[in-house]
């Protein structure tokens, strides 16, 4: 419909190429693969040492969880930022024009 790829296509087989732990090929099929694993890598960490924190009664578990929040709204906006930009273009081109 753009003539051009979206940021996502071949997300899902660049995916399993990481998992298989092949990353020339996964960086081939998507650019974007090996920033976007490594986000959703992080967010399982973070969720874990939460869990972790918050079941030994942390003492500043208020500023971890405030913290993990900032970090990850940051980091979702970079890593997914050329998707974002693809979309709302998308948007723009169809919907407002």
């Amino acid at each position: 419909m753009t003539g051009k790829d979206s940021p996502s296509s071949g997300l899902s087989r660049s995916f399993s190429a990481l998992t298989q732990g092949d990353v020339k090929s996964a960086r081939d099929l998507n650019p974007y693969s090996i920033q976007i694993f490594l986000f959703f890598t992080f967010q399982l960490i973070f969720r874990l040492l939460t869990f972790l924190l918050m079941k030994k009664s942390f003492s500043w578990i208020n500023i971890y969880i405030l913290a993990d929040i900032t970090l990850s709204i940051l980091f979702f906006l970079l890593v997914f930022k050329p998707l974002i930009i693809f979309t709302l273009e998308l948007f723009k081109k169809f919907i407002v024009n």
